[in-house]
């Protein structure tokens, strides 16, 4: 039998020799046994009746561009895989927890109650038929099949905003937590839970799992990889190294067999193939975990495992399952059974760059969770791994002592901007810590809600098949009043960031023990100091900070810089242009008031999600996109990608949903390109010949009423709003924004069509004309009460049809 043989690696990164890890020793014939406990009848009828019952009247489960669902994994024998991407994981779970019944999915969209759309309707219907399907065991109670059947309704329970269609037999009873209420299975049939910024207290949880126990379901969808990613956005505690395992929800989840994790599944509106029981059975954690062992060992061939894609490469299929795996038990709650199992087979392994974890299924995957769990070394002992990345200090360095940092708390709040990602709050000390060595930092008496986070490179990589850096390398920890000392083991630029806001509040605060960094702050940093020593501070990492934008680039990059006056100057330009595109100002009043702090690019040699990323800070690769930006030429020609996350950080919440956020978002990008560039992205061809506007009208030109907006392909679907700018002019998208800030919050939509409505009745009004035609042609989903109020409005059609125009060479 072939032996894995794993260098082990000390704490400070001693190697000792090697050794054989604990499974080495999985063969065939153990997971053998774990197929055949798998395969009973009894167990297979049933699942294969639930198998089908989640698939009645769909061709396959929906996947949506833009959403980007995430995982969700099966680790009880009760639990089973429901919806799964062939490329990446599973995306929706079920499972059976004493008398009752749970449904996770990554995914909220998965549960539309609004009746708007025939097979999210049929997906909710069968997963509301699935929970609250008769059983045995308990009294006779109401069903969603009777329910439909006109037989009655069923009571569902949620601490969450929703719309149910009046067509739909639900009655929806609202609770502001699930103690306000005696939850009775035979009273309450489902329970829908929401996490967003309402997160499970631990006596919800237990709640919840009486109630389901009893014979209740419960149903939940959301992001795991959002949630893990974005904390600020998703829990009331202040968080600094957040886990997917310190969210109430995944407590209950994984109490009940269920699991979120923090990949992302799907990235593209597709339709996910039906499961067969086999498909099913492959997915299932706990026997994946030894399926990977022996595949590792060589006892078992991959080749024979249905799992991933048709036609699947041995390399395929176990990337596939180092993704599993490992996305799964890094999201385990303390003391789970399945995290129990992996810990004894846990050692430090010696990795070379890139780490491709398809390479050792399992190996990878206890790396993963390792590095979840503690590559921040709470001694903060420099890692092994830390002059790959962030990268080096030279040893004769001069540390700085003493440097006084102001830290102004009296920022503003920028919701009233309705932003997808307004500007964050890092400030820039221009010191850079070295990775294990030892940082100060004085606090004066009475300050309060200061962190310090060491590192700019926030992205968690985890659940990525392979790494270009270990995962975790950013910390960021809660500073007192007094001294503080703190220790990171990849070390990185230094940032104090003031957690919550205060009127008329700053601190001085003194930092020693870094080294300078190469810093230019266009204003106050000429180009002789950048080019006389400035260029040259020895952190392997420096920014470029402008007015409206701040860079944070390798220093290889910014020692290629002529003239860094002249390029943050046109940075600046074009980012200030995003606030005059939406119609915002600092001299203008709430809620047109513009930022009162910059954005952040952040370049990394690998990133969490996409080419680029929106967020604060938004994400860009080192290669290529960092040459990009010191490239004053190059910005304008490559800056595509640059203007499109930008466009993100602006796009309003309101009129942003899944099927649109990657189209609508490129109103921006088209915006900045006209204005700085001579090119006419929609005119361009494809081989066949044909530009997006050709596309586009020919699905205007086509008179079925079953046609949807969202058959195109997003370039092509760009020409409706391009259009809309033909018609009126870029100032109307500036009236656009300026109209949604001005909405009562109370009127705001919170469906996606009444997002979609609300849009229509908006863009009409600010037209001055009925553009309902318009949107009928383009193919857009509109309810008769949307249409019967824009018609409320007496406005005239438009002189010219809108979906004529276009641009010409």
């Amino acid at each position: 039998m072939k032996k894995t043989m794993i260098t082990v690696l000390l704490a400070g990164g001693l190697a000792v020799s090697p050794t054989i890890i604990p499974f080495a020793n999985t063969d065939v014939q153990a997971v053998s046994k774990v197929e055949a406990k798998e395969l009973g009848e009894s167990t297979q009828k049933q699942l294969q009746n639930d198998i089908a019952q989640f698939y009645k009247d769909l061709q396959g489960f929906p996947t949506y561009s833009s959403s980007h669902a995430g995982g969700v994994s099966a680790i009880s024998e009760r639990a089973f895989a429901v919806a799964i991407n062939p490329e990446t994981v599973p995306i929706l779970g079920a499972a059976r927890f004493g008398k009752g019944r749970v449904v996770a999915a990554g995914l909220s969209e998965y549960f539309d109650f609004t009746n708007t759309d025939s097979t999210k309707t049929a997906v909710s219907s069968n997963i509301l038929k699935w929970v609250t399907e008769k059983d045995h065991r308990l009294p006779v109670h109401s069903t969603y099949e009777d329910a439909l059947n006109g037989k009655g309704e069923i009571t569902m329970v949620t601490n969450r905003e929703i719309t149910i269609s009046p067509d739909l037999p639900i009655e929806l009873k609202h609770v502001d937590n699930f103690l306000s209420i005696h939850l009775n299975p035979l009273k309450h049939q489902v329970v829908y839970v929401n996490n967003f910024h309402q997160p499970l207290s631990d006596e919800e949880v237990q709640t919840l799992l009486k109630y389901v126990k009893q014979g209740g379901a419960v149903i939940f969808g959301e992001k795991g990889w959002v949630m893990e990613g974005y904390p600020k956005e998703w829990m009331a505690n202040e968080n600094s190294k957040p886990n997917l395992s310190d969210y109430g929800i995944q407590k209950f989840l994984n109490e009940v067999g269920l699991s979120l994790t923090n990949i992302t599944a799907t990235t593209k509106t597709a339709t996910l193939p039906p499961l067969s029981y086999e498909k099913v059975q492959n997915y299932y954690v706990p026997s994946l975990i030894d399926k990977a062992k022996a595949i590792e060992n060589g006892a078992l061939d991959v080749n024979t495992l249905d799992i991933g894609p048709e036609g699947a490469t041995p390399t395929k299929k176990k990337e596939i399952i180092a993704q599993i795996v490992s996305g799964t038990i890094s999201g385990l709650v303390e003391g789970h059974p399945l995290q129990q199992k992996v810990l004894s087979d846990i050692n430090r392994l010696n990795v070379t760059w890139p780490f491709i974890k398809s390479d050792y299924p399992y190996s990878s995957a206890l790396l993963a969770f390792q590095v979840n769990k503690a590559s921040l070394d709470p001694n903060g002992e420099k890692s092994p791994y830390a002059d790959h990345f962030p990268g080096p200090v030279p040893q004769d360095a001069a540390l700085i002592n003493n440097k006084e940092i102001q830290v102004d708390f009296d920022y503003e709040d920028l919701s009233h901007l309705r932003m997808g990602y307004p500007p964050g709050n890092w400030i820039s000390t221009g010191l850079y810590a070295p990775a294990g060595g030892m940082i100060t930092i004085d606090v004066p008496e009475g300050t309060e809600d200061l962190y310090v986070q060491v590192g700019s490179h926030t992205d968690v990589l985890t659940g990525k098949p392979s790494w270009s850096r270990m995962p975790v390398v950013a910390l960021q920890q809660k500073l007192e009043p007094g001294t503080n000392q703190i220790k990171s083991p990849y070390g990185g630029l230094v940032y104090l960031i003031p957690k919550k806001a205060k009127a008329n509040t700053k601190a001085n605060v003194n930092i020693s023990g870094g080294v300078a960094s190469p810093t230019f702050v266009k204003g106050k940093t000429s180009n002789e100091e950048w080019h006389n020593y400035i260029k040259n501070n020895p952190a392997p990492w420096g920014e470029l900070v402008g007015e409206h934008v701040i860079f944070t680039l390798p220093k290889e990059m910014l020692l290629t810089i002529k003239d860094p006056s002249a390029l943050m100057e046109q940075w600046d330009t074009i980012t200030a242009s995003y606030n005059t595109f939406v119609g915002i100002s600092r001299e203008m009043p709430v809620p047109h008031r513009s930022p009162d702090r910059p954005h952040r690019y952040v370049a990394d040699v690998q990133i969490s999600a996409g080419y680029m990323h929106a967020g604060y800070p938004i994400m860009i690769p080192i290669d290529p996109a960092a040459s990009h930006v010191v490239d004053p030429e190059l910005a304008l020609v490559r800056g595509w990608g640059f203007w499109h996350e930008m466009g993100h950080e602006y796009q309003q919440n309101p009129w942003k949903w899944g099927d649109i956020t990657e189209v609508s978002v490129n109103i921006y990008t088209l915006f900045i390109q006209e204005k700085f560039t001579e090119v006419q992205r929609l005119l361009q061809k494809s081989p066949d010949g044909k530009s997006h506007y050709d596309r586009a009208f020919e699905f205007i030109a086509n008179p079925s009423s079953s046609k949807k907006f969202t058959d195109l392909d997003g370039m092509d679907q760009l020409v409706f709003f391009k259009q809309l700018q033909l018609a009126y002019g870029w100032d109307f998208y500036t009236k656009l924004h300026l109209a949604y800030r001005e909405l009562d919050s109370s009127t705001l939509p919170t469906t996606d069509q009444q997002k979609k409505d609300m849009l229509l009745y908006m863009t009409s009004k600010i037209a001055g004309n009925n553009l309902v035609s318009f949107y009928q042609k383009w193919g857009w989903s509109i309810t008769e009460e949307g249409i019967q109020k824009v018609n409320a409005l007496n406005l005239p059609e438009p002189e010219a049809a809108v979906e004529t125009l276009r641009e010409y060479e």
